[in-house]
């Protein structure tokens, strides 16, 4: 859906910001593919020093 004309400083500035916004989203989906990979397993010797 398109809502700025081609080629305008708000098309390009919509463009932006979709990009934004989706870079954002990808960044969530792996931060919770990661904690859901990790939820439920212990931690090992080392990981308890480092924290």
């Amino acid at each position: 859906m398109r809502l700025h004309e081609e080629g305008s400083e708000l098309a390009w500035l919509d463009g932006v910001a979709r990009n934004v916004v989706s870079a954002q989203h990808r960044k969530a989906a792996i931060a919770a593919r990661a904690a859901s990979r990790a939820a439920g397993r212990r931690p090992m010797d080392d990981d308890l020093i480092r924290v």
